[in-house]
């Protein structure tokens, strides 16, 4: 069996994110169930927010896919969301990586050696074409300033729930989500843990 239709039975939001919990990936219209056109719709927030299992935003028109951004701070939460990624679509592994560390403070990032070689080593067994880029600043800015400066070059997607549910919370408010997901028109690949 590759798949399970299950039909509405009351509440499709209750049913949505009771069912995320076995499912291995969630497939998203931002504007999903929305009159006025706002983006995200307050449906895919709720989902966003309570889904146990990573949930892909996926642009209305997307032609292919370049390269593939892994948001990292170097906690649990980031590379659990870098994990889930690659366990879902494992076909993606040939395509261009690029880890964007954002350290919130000005100046050099300071991250913990070991655990940096750990994550590259990790890294190496399961992508082949991965580079890094460190950048200071707060991360929905620098995130946004990334995809709008990179918009036009390649066909991009963003992983992320790196930045802990603080981040996730903030991301998603809908004035900073909006502006990322109408300008810049990239798939994100969300998962928290």
């Amino acid at each position: 069996v590759i798949a399970v239709v299950h039909h509405d039975k009351g509440n499709p939001l209750e049913q949505i994110i009771e069912e995320s919990r076995y499912a291995e990936l969630m497939i998203a219209d931002p504007s999903f169930l929305t009159d006025d056109k706002s983006v995200p719709s307050k449906f895919i927030m709720e989902i966003l927010n309570k889904a146990e299992c990573p949930v892909l935003i996926a642009p209305d028109y997307f032609d292919q896919l370049d390269e593939i951004v892994l948001a990292y701070d170097g906690t649990r939460s980031s590379v659990f969301a870098i994990k889930q990624f690659y366990y879902q679509l494992p076909k993606m592994s040939d395509k261009r990586i690029i880890v964007l560390h954002i350290n919130k403070d000005q100046g050099a990032v300071n991250s913990d050696h070991q655990e940096n070689t750990y994550f590259k080593e990790w890294l190496e067994m399961h992508f082949s074409r991965v580079s890094f880029l460190e950048l200071a600043g707060n991360a929905r800015d620098v995130l946004f300033e990334y995809f709008m400066e990179h918009n036009q070059e390649k066909n991009k997607l963003l992983v992320t729930g790196a930045f802990g549910r603080n981040f996730l919370s903030t991301f998603l408010k809908p004035s900073t989500a909006e502006l990322v997901l109408k300008a810049v028109d990239i798939p994100i690949f969300i998962t928290h843990h």
